[in-house]
């Protein structure tokens, strides 16, 4: 029973309603006026200016001429990196800065007229109160040292910080540049004009027109050294006769080969004209000289000759002596003629010797020179083939710093050509209505939270409200029956308002 009696009916909550009608009523209107206050007066309309820009992969992504060494493949594609740096280098406050700088943001604009419409006119002016009361609180917010003190321009950065919003779509190279700013006028200039400056703005960081001039002065300096080292090797080449060394060595092992089958020929005629002429004495020495075991000579040679006239007088000495009468004068004059001509052997072969210890001395000098030509040769191949690789290193570096201006110089003349890999898809226009929710909708928003807060605020009050309006609630809390209910008349402006008072009487409650 208690807990029937205890539950709330519709007619309660309607009651409950009517009761507080009035603080409902003055929750709901102050809502909705504050709501057009801010709406039409305090809230600025939000403007946004929209564009697209396509980026391409070009020589702002290529490896920059100052790598060194051999470059890594590159994998053409989009890749998150190279996205969040296009999005971090058109929101970067140097870009915006040179944004300000260029269009002047910093600066006060026009004083806008007075409208001459009475709405507008009012509106005009709860602005300029409402931007004189922020300007004043945050005067004393800075005097008090809860904000820092900035300057125009830092403010107009500030704003375009807030307002700029650049967003990547998705699977693709296109970035989306959104700017919210509470001023229609000018909005797509200031877009575009942010645009056109990032194209400038990321070709300056990407390219680097430092690099030419350190390239050129390294051509210069390459190019002096390398001439300074042909300059030695030839001068080198020229001292010591050196043109190929290879082919020289070819040659000159060449005739070291063949002095050497010179020397060992003169060595062998000298060997035995050196035996000739010492068995001689001892033929000379003997009583009958044995002029055979000096050895065989050519038979057209002088000494071959002179030894057939010798076995010819040997013969007719042999003659005379076996001859019945023998002739002691013509004996006589067989071995002066003999002693004559062994006199002249000996001297043809003395005279031999020597020509052929000549000639052997001559092929050793010779293989000596040879020799000696080829050991400086070696020791002289070692300078030579360090001036060659001195010339061909240096001859490789300056090609490869040749080849790097080209590139930096390419890069540059791209650069002061404005010549990039950004393409504008979409200019920004001035928008043709606020960015954002609708005022209804707001005010809309803004009735359904004064109705929440005007509901919330009737259940605290009840929630606090012990009073008795009416004898079912005496009832109920009682637990005892009603006898009577007294109304009570109050006159209120000319009419007449009852209102219940309940009286309780009688009955107690039975035990």
């Amino acid at each position: 029973m208690n807990d029937l009696a205890l539950q709330t009916s519709l007619r309660d909550l309607c009651f409950i309603f009517f009761k507080r009608k009035w603080s409902i009523l003055a929750i709901l209107l102050v809502t909705a006026v504050s709501a057009l206050v801010w709406i039409v007066i305090i809230r600025d309309n939000i403007f946004e200016a929209t564009a697209k820009v396509l980026v391409k992969i070009g020589h702002e992504q290529a490896m920059p001429p100052t790598v060194l060494g051999e470059r890594p493949m590159m994998i053409v594609g989009q890749r998150y990196q190279d996205v969040n740096s296009e999005v971090e280098i058109l929101t970067s406050n140097d870009l915006l800065g040179r944004l300000v700088d260029e269009l002047g943001l910093d600066k006060p604009g026009p004083e806008q007229p007075v409208p001459p419409q009475l709405i507008a006119k009012i509106r005009y002016y709860a602005k300029r109160y409402v931007k004189i009361i922020t300007e004043w609180k945050d005067e004393v917010l800075i005097k008090l040292g809860f904000r820092l003190r900035l300057t125009p321009r830092e403010k107009a950065i500030a704003m375009l910080q807030a307002g700029l919003l650049v967003t990547p779509q998705k699977d693709s190279n296109v970035l989306v540049v959104r700017l919210f700013l509470p001023a229609r006028e000018y909005l797509s200039a200031i877009v575009n004009k942010l645009v056109d400056l990032y194209r400038e703005f990321r070709l300056s960081l990407f390219l680097d027109t430092s690099v030419q001039g350190f390239f050129e002065s390294q051509v210069k300096r390459g190019g002096e050294e390398l001439e300074a080292a042909e300059r030695r090797l030839h001068e080198f080449e020229s001292q010591w006769d050196i043109r190929a060394v290879e082919n020289q060595k070819e040659v000159l092992l060449r005739q070291i080969g063949e002095a050497r089958v010179g020397l060992t020929g003169a060595e062998l005629a000298l060997s035995l004209a050196s035996a000739k002429v010492e068995r001689l004495p001892q033929r000379l020495d003997e009583e009958k000289p044995d002029f055979a075991a000096l050895g065989a000579f050519e038979g057209d040679s002088f000494p071959g000759k002179l030894m057939i006239k010798l076995a010819d007088l040997q013969e007719q000495l042999e003659l005379l002596r076996t001859a019945p009468v023998a002739n002691s004068e013509l004996i006589r004059a067989n071995r002066a003629q003999a002693q004559l001509l062994l006199e002249m052997i000996a001297s043809n072969l003395r005279a031999d010797r020597s020509e052929k210890e000549l000639a052997f001395r001559r092929h050793q000098t010779l293989l000596e020179d040879l020799t000696a030509r080829l050991d400086a040769l070696h020791a002289r191949e070692m300078t030579w083939r360090g001036l060659k690789r001195e010339v061909q290193v240096l001859e490789g570096s300056h090609l490869y710093y040749q080849t790097k201006l080209q590139e930096a110089s390419a890069t540059t003349a791209m650069e002061q050509q404005k010549v990039g890999n950004v393409e504008i898809l979409e200019h920004g226009i001035d928008p043709f209505k606020p960015a954002g929710t609708r005022k209804i909708t707001l005010l809309g928003m803004a009735l359904a939270f004064g109705l929440l807060a005007a509901l919330a605020w009737v259940a605290v009050l009840e929630f606090f409200d012990h009073a008795v309006y009416d004898s079912k609630r005496v009832e109920s809390r009682l637990g005892v029956p009603v006898l009577a209910v007294v109304p009570v008349v109050r006159p209120l402006s000319g009419r007449i308002w009852s209102r219940e008072q309940t009286v309780v009487a009688g009955a107690r409650r039975r035990a």
